[in-house]
Protein backbone atom coordinates (compact mmCIF):
# COMPACT_ATOMS: atom_id res chain seq x y z
CA UNK A 1 0.00 0.00 0.00
CA UNK A 2 1.55 3.36 -1.62
CA UNK A 3 -1.01 6.16 -0.28
CA UNK A 4 -2.54 6.27 3.24
CA UNK A 5 -5.83 8.73 4.35
CA UNK A 6 -5.31 11.97 4.28
CA UNK A 7 -2.90 12.04 1.41
CA UNK A 8 -3.19 14.67 -1.20
CA UNK A 9 -3.30 12.97 -4.55
CA UNK A 10 -3.53 14.09 -8.53
CA UNK A 11 -5.51 11.53 -10.48
CA UNK A 12 -3.28 10.08 -13.38
CA UNK A 13 -4.05 7.96 -15.94
CA UNK A 14 -7.63 6.13 -15.66
CA UNK A 15 -8.55 3.35 -17.55
CA UNK A 16 -12.23 3.55 -17.04
CA UNK A 17 -14.71 5.72 -19.15
CA UNK A 18 -16.50 7.10 -16.59
CA UNK A 19 -13.89 8.25 -13.92
CA UNK A 20 -11.72 9.91 -16.87
CA UNK A 21 -14.07 13.41 -16.01
CA UNK A 22 -11.02 13.07 -12.41
CA UNK A 23 -7.82 12.74 -14.49
CA UNK A 24 -5.78 15.91 -14.12
CA UNK A 25 -7.54 16.86 -10.59
CA UNK A 26 -6.19 16.78 -7.60
CA UNK A 27 -8.10 15.29 -4.02
CA UNK A 28 -7.41 13.57 -0.94
CA UNK A 29 -7.58 10.34 0.06
CA UNK A 30 -10.43 9.91 2.47
CA UNK A 31 -10.31 5.88 2.88
CA UNK A 32 -8.96 2.44 0.99
CA UNK A 33 -10.04 -1.14 0.72
CA UNK A 34 -7.99 -4.14 -0.30
CA UNK A 35 -10.26 -6.40 -2.83
CA UNK A 36 -7.46 -9.45 -3.14
CA UNK A 37 -3.66 -9.69 -2.41
CA UNK A 38 -2.04 -6.36 -2.96
CA UNK A 39 -4.79 -4.76 -5.28
CA UNK A 40 -5.87 -1.26 -3.00
CA UNK A 41 -8.55 0.85 -4.17
CA UNK A 42 -8.60 4.37 -2.93
CA UNK A 43 -11.67 6.48 -2.14
CA UNK A 44 -10.81 10.08 -3.40
CA UNK A 45 -13.08 13.42 -2.24
CA UNK A 46 -12.42 16.26 -4.38
CA UNK A 47 -12.44 19.96 -3.60
CA UNK A 48 -13.65 18.82 0.13
CA UNK A 49 -17.46 17.94 -1.52
CA UNK A 50 -18.35 14.70 0.23
CA UNK A 51 -20.97 14.20 -2.91
CA UNK A 52 -17.71 14.20 -5.42
CA UNK A 53 -15.67 11.04 -4.69
CA UNK A 54 -14.66 8.20 -6.53
CA UNK A 55 -12.39 4.90 -5.96
CA UNK A 56 -9.25 4.80 -8.40
CA UNK A 57 -6.53 2.35 -8.49
CA UNK A 58 -2.91 3.03 -6.76
CA UNK A 59 -1.06 3.08 -10.50
CA UNK A 60 -3.92 5.87 -11.03
CA UNK A 61 -2.41 8.22 -8.51
CA UNK A 62 0.28 10.81 -8.23
CA UNK A 63 1.42 11.95 -4.45
CA UNK A 64 1.04 15.86 -4.25
CA UNK A 65 3.19 17.51 -1.57
CA UNK A 66 0.96 19.89 0.51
Amino acid sequence: MQFKTGDKVKIADVGVEHLKKYQGQTGDIISWICRSGNDHRYKVMFNGNPNDKAYFKERELERVDK
